[in-house]
């Protein structure tokens, strides 16, 4: 883990609300799909509320710089503000052999922190289906994404894949991992695919001192800012 500072250079205002923020400086030499960064504000832009990172996950990661979603407790900063970054933080996902065919599930923050997973799996030539049940704004994502939206599609999509990464509230993930099992016991889908979901508890250190992003599984507890922060869907206890 490194701690740097970075440069706000553009910001972007999503449709659904959400803010992506372009940044410049000396970044870290690489970066793996599903890590993230730590911030606070450079000294010059904090104000009384901010003593505690925030986690801040990317969206797309160059040589000139990364694109990163700012939460909503940042969306405050303008072109020219600097951030204290510390990461990237968080264990790197290696997309499984087996996945041909990855299932991408967006909520209502939409599917940029899924972009990673997706320009990883493109590069291994896998086909994509992005699902989420209301339409969402496809910006920024490859025109190789199949997107699917409504109810209606789930169960198709999932049979189709062979591995899901999802990015939902966690009363929606609850419903997909019960929707996961209840349709292995009944033989809707043979084989389940590999279902990963992305957690994201306060993760102030980054390095799993403070215990403050423990997650319950089937496993005992583990830490999102370590461990995660993606985890198997059907190891968590939700």
């Amino acid at each position: 883990m490194r701690q740097f500072t970075a440069r706000i250079v553009r910001l972007n205002a999503l449709a659904n609300g959400h803010v992506l923020a372009a940044v410049a400086g000396p970044l870290p030499g690489g970066h793996a799909a599903g890590q993230f960064y730590l911030a606070l504000p450079a000294e010059r832009n904090q104000s009384a509320h901010h003593y505690l990172r925030l986690p801040l996950f990317l969206e797309s990661f160059g040589p000139d710089g990364m694109t990163i979603e700012l939460p909503p407790d940042l969306t405050y900063l303008s072109p020219g503000d600097e951030l204290d970054l510390a990461g990237p933080c968080g264990r790197g996902l290696i997309l499984p052999e087996r996945a041909r065919n990855v299932l991408l599930i967006a909520g209502p923050a939409g599917p940029a922190r899924l972009r990673p997973i997706a320009d990883s799996a493109l590069a291994r030539r896998a086909l994509i289906v992005l699902y989420s049940e209301t339409p969402q704004s496809l910006d920024g994502l490859s025109p190789e994404i199949e997107a699917r939206f409504g109810p209606a599609h789930l169960s198709e999509a999932v049979g189709w894949a062979d591995a899901i990464y999802a990015d939902l509230e966690r009363s929606a993930l609850s419903d997909l991992q019960r929707r996961l099992r209840d349709g292995a016991a009944n033989g809707e889908w043979p084989t389940l695919p590999l279902a990963f979901a992305l957690l994201k508890p306060p993760m102030p250190c980054g390095v799993g001192a403070c215990l403050a992003c423990a997650v319950f599984t089937s496993h005992g507890w583990k830490l999102a800012c370590a461990d995660g922060p993606f985890f198997d869907l059907l190891d968590l206890e939700l």
